[in-house]
């Protein structure tokens, strides 16, 4: 999520502040964040206690449409390479059986 183009700034700030304390820099390792300790403390705190909730709502909402996106995908794909097994087509209570 930091490095992607879509994601909001405030958003990839806070993510590059976990990366950086799950790669077990301190505190006081600032410059690959470009923020203050204060900061820095704050969001590690929030991401320790909350996980991705702290990063805020749009994130989680981006990576919801990222995982509807693939479903859709998955879905449209099996509906034009396979066949249920002894009929012509899908129905579409079967299709969402077989997607689960």
């Amino acid at each position: 999520m930091a490095g992607r183009p879509w994601t909001p700034q405030q958003v990839a700030l806070r993510c590059r502040i976990s990366l950086a304390a799950a790669e077990g820099h301190s505190e006081a390792h600032r410059p690959a964040t470009g923020t203050n300790r204060k900061t820095v403390t704050l969001w590690r705190t929030r991401f320790a206690q909350h996980g991705l909730r702290a990063f805020g709502r749009s994130l989680q909402a981006r990576t919801q449409a990222h995982l509807w996106a693939e479903k859709i995908k998955a879905l449209v794909e099996a509906t034009r390479q396979t066949k249920p097994a002894g009929l012509t087509h899908w129905s579409c209570r079967l299709m969402a059986k077989a997607q689960g």
